[in-house]
């Protein structure tokens, strides 16, 4: 089979060469007187009209090889079991799961790009490829109908870090783009019954045990006494097979070099933890980590300290009406003292119309100000 048949034309370079060979001009005979002028035989072929005996030489069969390469070239020759050009569609699980390593070290990510590109090297010659990284909004890798060598470069810069999500948005561009043709997907979950008729399922998983921190967070709240504290929350869950052994861990809280906790956690299989750890206030970014395993994408956490919510305030009311209403103290050193004392998360506006409540007797803020106005009067001077 070839790419483009009427290349074959060019063979027929080979009967042209065949036929200059074939038909040399004769000369005719002249007598001479002696045949010392001539120590060597010299014999100069030119095409004629009359055939001669063909002369297999090393010239003459160099001429028809390349004849016959040339016009396998112009042709483009291709196996016969190679098949048609195709459109190879590929989506590529990007979930976090596949950067997990086996005990020989080797990821599903790897086994992924190893499957991807062995299949892309046995297409046909003409082929195009199409590579999506899945996602909740899938992306193109390559594509769409790439050049496989294009394909293949694009599969060095896969990096799977997406949280889980589903494939069936990648599946459905997927078929989009071949045509409602076939798919290719590789992830490392086997779920055939989720998946089309036209998708093809390679699953290059391996089942492994992993902890994982599923729930970091830093905040601010009050204790049992009412005071403010921050506290990291941390959940920590044991992905095991259901019967396996429990499985311990460290759970280390830090922040730069001093270890604010350093707690040992045993899990069951399929088992949830949950712990709250003090942290002094002023600390910077704090880094939550435990063992590392298999996967170790999911095994540290960095918080930032938890952003103060700062709610600004102006009044418009007089002395006595603050103090009436509980929010002055008698001789403070400025209105509404009391009240920024009682709620640490108030400040004073510098500018009504930038506060965020303004306390008035009628008047109007801005259109993102809260306004408080006390319509009765108090009867205070």
């Amino acid at each position: 089979m070839f790419l483009h048949p009427l290349g074959l034309l060019a063979l027929l370079g080979v009967p042209t060469i065949v036929g200059l060979h074939l038909f040399r001009r004769r000369f005719r005979p002249q007598r001479v007187s002696a045949l010392f002028l001539w120590v060597d035989d010299d014999e100069s072929l030119m095409a004629g009209r009359r055939r001669e005996k063909l002369r297999t030489n090393a010239s003459f069969w160099l001429e028809v090889l390349a004849a016959l390469l040339l016009g396998l070239v112009f042709a483009g020759p291709r196996a016969c079991g190679s098949g048609t050009a195709q459109h190879f569609v590929c989506v590529l699980d990007a979930s976090a799961s596949m950067g997990a390593r086996d005990a020989q070290g080797t990821s599903a990510r790897e086994r992924a790009v190893r499957t991807v590109e062995q299949r892309i090297d046995d297409l046909p010659a003409g082929s195009r490829v199409t590579l999506i990284r899945s996602g909740s909004r899938p992306e193109l890798l390559i594509g769409p109908a790439a050049f496989p060598g294009e394909a293949e470069a694009a599969l060095a810069s896969f990096d799977p870090t997406a949280t889980r999500h589903d494939l069936a948005p990648a599946i459905a561009l997927g078929l989009q783009l071949s045509g409602n043709s076939e798919v290719l997907v590789v992830t490392d979950r086997f779920e055939p019954e989720r998946m089309p008729a036209e998708v093809e399922l390679v699953s290059v998983g391996t089942p492994l045990a992993n902890v994982a921190l599923t729930h970091a967070e830093r905040v601010r709240e009050e204790d049992e006494t009412g005071r403010l504290v921050e506290r990291v929350l941390v959940t920590v869950t044991a992905f095991t097979p259901p019967g396996s052994a429990p499985v311990t861990r460290t759970l280390l809280v830090r922040a730069g070099e001093t270890v604010l906790e350093r707690r040992p956690i045993t899990l069951e299989a399929d088992q949830r933890r949950h712990f709250a750890i003090a942290v002094p206030p002023g600390t910077a970014a704090v880094r939550v980590e435990i063992d590392e395993d298999a996967l170790p994408l999911d095994d540290q956490a960095f918080l930032a300290p938890a952003a103060a919510r700062v709610v600004t305030i102006a009044s418009s009311w007089t002395e006595p009406v603050a103090r009436a209403l509980g929010l002055s103290s008698p001789g403070g050193l400025a209105p509404l003292d009391r009240l920024l004392e009682l709620t640490p998360e108030l400040a004073r506006a510098t500018d009504p119309a930038s506060a965020h409540l303004l306390l008035g007797s009628g008047e109007r803020g801005s259109p993102t100000t809260w306004t408080l106005n006390l319509q009765a009067d108090l009867g205070l001077e």
